[in-house]
């Protein structure tokens, strides 16, 4: 048998083996998601609450469906600014744990999507807000970088909470 008797280290490689596998397969449904899905309805939700926070701000934004406007700078809520891909890939990290309970999974991610979705409406208002400080031409490389690694730093940081919790729990 393949997995006989296996020393600590062994097992502590065995586990990391199957997470590596799980988040693989968690993460197919990107592909389809990327391809085929129509996300106007979550562009629509991120453009709708973006407008509310920044007018609870005291800016001036105007809105038509995913087109967003705050004095002269004009932007859209891309598929990609939606926030998606870092929720999914959330989800497939907390799914791909093994030896976790489902009650757990389901509690990681009903807390951490909401969390990541509302970093990602704090990364369109700081985008914005940055362009009213310094420009466009800021509001792009903070756009470009500081919040690519942000959101990327938020769904690890999330998910090291969930997991320091999970393991610290059993």
């Amino acid at each position: 048998m393949l997995f006989n008797e296996l020393s600590p280290g062994q097992e502590r490689m065995k586990s990391t083996l199957m997470f590596l596998l799980r988040l693989m397969a968690f993460s197919l449904p990107l592909y389809g998601i990327i391809f085929f899905a129509d996300l106007t309805v979550l562009q629509g939700a991120v453009a709708g609450n973006s407008y509310w926070v920044m007018e609870g701000m005291g800016l001036s934004p105007s809105i038509n469906g995913a087109e967003m406007q705050v004095d002269d700078f004009h932007f859209i809520i891309s598929k990609d600014s939606t926030g998606w891909k870092s929720m999914l890939f959330l989800g497939a990290l907390i799914l791909s744990v093994p030896a976790v309970s489902w009650k757990r999974r389901g509690l990681g991610l009903v807390i951490g999507i909401p969390l990541v979705y509302i970093g990602n409406l704090g990364r369109v208002v700081g985008i914005v807000m940055v362009e009213q400080a310094w420009g466009v031409e800021a509001a792009m490389i903070v756009h470009d970088w500081l919040w690519r690694f942000g959101l990327i730093a938020l769904v690890l940081c999330i998910w090291g909470i969930w997991f320091w919790r999970v393991r610290r729990g059993r």
